[in-house]
């Protein structure tokens, strides 16, 4: 959002051809001349706009900290079981809900499970704190980062998953719209 960090890539055969949507003082050939009109810096530094906010950037460098020493092939070692055993546990625990996925490996730590009423039955789960996101028609989507997700977590989000559907609470008319983000 406004303030935060970020980040673009672009391929260094398009660089010269860019035209950024918003232009500050760090992407300008000669930032320090002043000149009335903005210049675009050589390459992809002219994506730069202006000086990055110190506290978003405090927050980022912690983050990214949390990272260290994390063996990244064991993160998506874990990313690829966690997605398999929510999609074994729903299978087994929730009829009506379809697993929707390519096969593994060519998917990443998410996974869409299927429901006719997968708007209402998403709304049901956000109520209940377990967060993901619908896309119609009825695609409810989940992560699973790696880092902080348990198994046990799992068991927990499929066990108020078949609630949801066991008792039809998916039913309920205030379940007939999400907010604006799902």
């Amino acid at each position: 959002g406004p303030g935060a960090p970020a980040w673009a890539y672009a391929a260094r055969r398009h660089w010269a051809a860019l035209s950024p949507p918003l232009t500050g003082w760090m992407g300008h050939a000669d930032p320090f001349a002043f000149a009335p009109e903005w210049q675009p810096a050589p390459g992809v530094r002219r994506l730069l706009v202006g000086t990055p906010p110190i506290l978003a950037m405090t927050a980022l460098a912690a983050g990214v900290a949390s990272f260290d020493g994390i063996d990244i092939a064991a993160a998506e070692a874990k990313s690829a079981a966690l997605v398999s055993v929510f999609a074994a546990l729903v299978a087994a625990r929730c009829p009506g809900v379809g697993v929707d996925a390519p096969p593994q490996p060519r998917h990443g730590a998410q996974l869409v499970v299927r429901h006719p009423h997968g708007r209402r039955v998403m709304a049901a789960l956000i109520e209940c704190g377990v967060i993901g996101d619908f896309r119609p028609p009825d695609r409810m989507r989940f992560g699973f980062p790696a880092l902080y997700t348990r198994f046990v977590d799992l068991w927990d989000a499929v066990d108020v998953l078949a609630g949801v559907i066991d008792t039809g609470a998916w039913q309920d008319a205030r379940f007939d719209r999400l907010g604006k983000v799902s």
